[in-house]
């Protein structure tokens, strides 16, 4: 089986941290709801690999009601602290890593509907092959580097 990883990066101030994560499972399936009604469902989600601050797993769903046609994305989070070598590091952590964990959040929610809302102005029905988050060769950072390589280990 294919393993499918990527390498995220975190700022925070001045500081920048590569983590690297394993896509866990892709969703695209019908389910029913408790009213009788169906949703579509898309998403995926990705688990944290050896070096990252955290151990846990996020789940990005988009729920479209077949009936109604209301949508709703759905982030639905799990972690614990991970092995935290760095004192420094480890201190910066337990202080803000809770608030930015709600701000990846609230940003990742805020970027979709932006997103959303530009598709709907410009009457798209689905997004182009060019509309997707910028995305970054790995290759150019040494640190992004190193973390592809352990996560592909």
């Amino acid at each position: 089986m294919e393993q499918r990883v990527m390498v995220l990066r975190g700022q925070f101030l001045f500081f920048t941290f590569w983590f690297g994560v394993r896509i866990g499972g892709v969703t695209d399936e019908v389910q029913a709801l408790f009213s009788g009604q169906q949703e579509q469902v898309w998403g995926y989600n990705y688990r944290t690999l050896e070096g990252h601050f955290e151990r846990g797993q996020i789940d990005f769903t988009v729920h479209k009601n077949l009936t109604t046609g209301r949508i709703r994305f759905h982030i639905h989070a799990f972690s614990q602290t991970g092995r935290i070598s760095n004192p420094f590091y480890w201190i910066g952590f337990r202080l803000f890593g809770r608030m930015l964990q709600r701000k990846f959040s609230t940003e990742s929610m805020k970027r979709l509907r932006a997103q959303v809302e530009e598709m709907l102005r410009k009457g798209w029905t689905s997004p182009t092959t060019t509309a997707g988050p910028p995305v970054q060769a790995a290759a150019g950072h040494e640190d992004a580097t190193e973390q592809l390589r352990k996560a592909t280990q």
